[in-house]
């Protein structure tokens, strides 16, 4: 689970957080995204996540899980 606080249009402070369970539904997962967080949170468990980016943008060396669209970021969110 992400715990999200907006911090601009498309900047979100977040942290992640564990111990909680959901019910996948048919459609709503991408299996590569799926591998892809399992690793990271083996390796680090999240704990370098510091924000959401929902901007379209090329992927760096903040970017912690990046996405279409979107990632988690090791980087402090943007905005106010």
């Amino acid at each position: 689970m992400a715990l999200l606080t907006r911090k601009g249009e498309n900047s979100f402070a977040c942290r992640l957080e564990f111990g909680v369970f959901f019910i996948g539904f048919s459609g709503a997962r991408n299996p590569d995204i799926d591998r892809q967080l399992s690793e990271l949170l083996h390796f680090d468990q999240g704990k370098s996540v510091q924000s959401l980016r929902c901007d379209v943008h090329t992927r760096d060396e903040t970017c912690w899980l990046h996405g279409d669209g979107w990632c988690f970021s090791t980087s402090e969110p943007t905005g106010s």
